[in-house]
């Protein structure tokens, strides 16, 4: 039996809702799973039967502040990394990103039975973030290096999926897997009374119009425009479902708040199991996915919060990226707002919830996306690529 490792040092499994997907379609086609993962609270390998999982035994400079001393934990944690890797012996190496996939094909660079390598970009890498022309020319000439060293490469998305062939003038083996949740089976009674929770916690009536922000709280992710536009539209409340990004953010959050007057209208729940996170997705009357389009990474970005809010049967109101944009379109199950915009994003909240007819159009069409746009369908073509290039 081959053996499958997702090499995910610098993620933690907790979170790693895509790539215990990944995972548990490669046991069943019938590999032999493991997972190398960053330390955190739930790593914890009794509660993965299905792979083993194999913690790393360094940590992240998350909170350090001075960059000489960041460079040189990391720099330090890249040997641990390849120390660890080369007992588990893999056959076939699906790497978490850019910096995973370099650390396992150098560490196997001079081996001659080298392991097969997936990329699973789960983000426009070239494109993530603002960079300088050394270090963009740097990861540029890295991630084509290592395209042409990958035996397959899992893109989130088509449009990702094209630019990185445009940019790297290259045809390169790739499958795109979009990250789908499994299809939920909601029960209606339930959000409905987790919807009465809301309203009773924030001491408002039992029809009152709730629009939820879920996913990590910070910067570039709209939350900014939410505070904004709530200030703006006095009979909206927001459920926030999710843990601050850092103390600063929190921060931030919290001033924002009350620069805007709006905290009686804001509950908040911490970051919930994906197991449990229909029940507050769904008793929601509307979902916020409101991410910055300044940035090209997330123009083309397709969360797992938007398939999130499919699933759980929400309307959506969106940023006008491309690719969200795109399914909104498709199966017309929500309004697209401009990012950045504030008012605008008060007055489609406001048309969501005082446009009976539109919200019922809304939510009819959402039986077809859940039913198109769930897990059980996009695995299928996650084993035909198995099938095909390894």
């Amino acid at each position: 039996m081959l053996k499958y490792l997702k090499f995910m040092p610098v993620a933690a499994i907790d979170d790693a809702s895509r790539n215990k997907r990944e995972l548990a379609v490669a046991k069943e086609y019938g590999y032999d799973c493991y997972c190398y993962c960053d330390q955190s609270e739930g790593a914890i390998p009794e509660l993965y039967p299905d792979f083993k999982l194999i913690v790393s035994g360094c940590k992240r400079p998350l909170e350090e502040k001075n960059a000489v001393k960041r460079f040189l934990i990391n720099f330090r944690n890249v040997f641990i990394y390849i120390k660890e890797l080369k007992p588990i012996k893999a056959d076939i190496i699906s790497c978490h990103n850019i910096v995973s996939l370099a650390v396992a094909y150098f560490t196997y660079a001079f081996r001659k039975n080298k392991p097969k390598f997936i990329y699973d970009s789960h983000e426009f890498e070239l494109k993530k973030k603002p960079r300088n022309i050394i270090i963009y020319s740097f990861i540029k000439s890295l991630e084509f290096f290592l395209l042409k060293k990958s035996s397959l490469t899992i893109m989130i998305n088509d449009g990702i999926a094209d630019e990185v062939a445009k940019i790297h003038k290259l045809d390169y083996p790739r499958v795109v897997v979009r990250s789908t949740p499994d299809y939920w089976n909601i029960d209606s009674s339930v959000s409905d009374e987790m919807h009465r929770e809301f309203c009773d916690k924030l001491g408002v009536s039992g029809d009152s119009f709730i629009i939820m922000y879920h996913g990590k709280l910070c910067r570039y992710r709209g939350i900014e425009e939410i505070c904004k536009a709530m200030s703006m539209v006095p009979d909206i409340y927001l459920v926030t479902v999710g843990d601050y990004a850092n103390s600063r953010y929190k921060t931030a959050f919290e001033s924002m708040v009350n620069q805007y007057q709006i905290s009686s209208r804001i509950l908040q729940y911490p970051a919930q199991p994906l197991c449990e996170l229909w029940k507050y997705v769904s008793a929601a009357d509307c979902g916020i996915v409101m991410n910055n389009t300044d940035n090209p990474n997330y123009i083309y970005a397709l969360p797992n919060k938007f398939f999130e809010n499919i699933q759980s049967m929400a309307p959506i109101i969106c940023s006008d990226s491309v690719e969200m944009a795109r399914i909104i379109r498709q199966y017309d199950i929500g309004i697209l707002s401009p990012s950045g915009d504030a008012e605008k994003l008060a007055e489609n909240i406001e048309k969501m919830r005082t446009d009976k007819e539109l919200y019922r159009k809304f939510k009819f069409n959402l039986v077809k996306a859940k039913d198109e746009l769930c897990w059980e369908k996009e695995k299928e073509k996650l084993k035909a690529a198995f099938a095909k290039y390894l």
